[in-house]
């Protein structure tokens, strides 16, 4: 596949989001008052059906993959798509410029590797495969873990390995040598690798947020008891800060070493579904919500105990 020229990034400040109603945040938006962002759609892809996720290549801002209710997973190139150049035109009829095959169910996991054009992804049958867009024919690896794959992460740092959380177990694998694993506990709703901290990895489970050292996962760092966590995401530009995301629609920054929450954003009526931080402005989150609701929020840091 040839990748594209980049598209132009746009810089952010003060960026806050917040729903209507009686709903205090705690930590104070990055204003006095918080002020609401005011956004244009600049392209619509058609997808093919719902989407469950999407993720923007980390090599190449216009390569999207995204996958919905079945098995295969899209890449949509956005100079290829309708509505290039900031002219929105809809088509009726989804065109993604490659359709990868291999996954058994719908599913949600889905992650680029560091590699480029390196991508893999897991389904509720307990399959993870691996795909390198250079021959997208076939997935590279396929894997079976036996119970439905909740969430997975490509390892910054370690060639290949990828952070696991199904509804059985939490490891660290390698796809080329799937015996070979990292035990990292029981099962968990989502795990994620720091970007900052080659050791450390954070696992959300039905109760708790814990923290582990890869070179001694059995004796978490940290065990913070917390609601259902559905989504996770580190600070790529604060060493051991973190986002969650909870089934009951919080968002909170953490803190590695620190019990108390940072911030505590309250976006969304139903649960929080995905998180993200944004590459290049720091302490700027977005969050997809049950609700429909997307928010782009940044936190006053000089509120902060940081």
């Amino acid at each position: 596949m040839p990748l594209t020229t980049p598209v132009r990034r746009t810089r952010y400040s003060q960026i806050s989001a917040q729903c209507g109603g009686a709903l205090q945040e705690l930590g104070g938006y990055g204003g006095k008052l918080g002020r609401l962002v005011k956004y244009a759609t600049e392209q619509a892809i058609v997808h093919q059906g719902e989407v469950n996720r999407a993720r923007v290549a980390p090599f190449n801002p216009n390569l999207i993959a995204s996958r919905g209710v079945d098995a295969e997973i899209f890449i949509s190139d956005r100079v290829n798509q309708p509505g290039t150049g900031g002219v929105v035109r809809i088509t009726d009829k989804p065109s993604p410029d490659v359709s990868l095959t291999g996954l058994s169910t719908e599913g949600f996991p889905l992650d680029w590797g560091p590699t480029a054009g390196h991508l893999a992804a897991g389904d509720d049958s307990g399959r993870v495969c691996c795909w390198d867009l250079n021959h997208p024919e076939s997935p590279t690896s396929t894997t079976e873990w036996g119970s439905a794959v909740c969430d997975l992460a490509y390892h910054p740092a370690v060639d290949h390995a990828i952070i696991l959380a199904t509804d059985a177990s939490t490891v660290m694998f390698d796809p080329s040598a799937p015996t070979s694993t990292i035990d990292l506990g029981g099962p968990a709703m989502c795990a994620r690798p720091s970007p900052t901290n080659p050791h450390l990895v954070a696992i959300g489970r039905v109760d708790s947020l814990t923290i582990v050292d890869l070179r001694a996962p059995a004796a978490p760092l940290s065990v913070s008891q917390t609601p259902e966590v559905y989504c996770l995401d580190w600070s790529p530009h604060v060493p051991g800060v973190l986002a969650a995301g909870y089934t009951e629609g919080r968002v909170e920054l953490r803190r590695v070493g620190r019990p108390e929450p940072l911030f505590t954003h309250f976006g969304h009526v139903g649960g929080t579904v995905d998180l993200g931080w944004h590459p290049v402005v720091p302490w700027t989150v977005g969050s997809v919500g049950n609700d429909g609701r997307i928010t782009v929020f940044q936190p006053d840091t000089s509120l902060l105990d940081i």
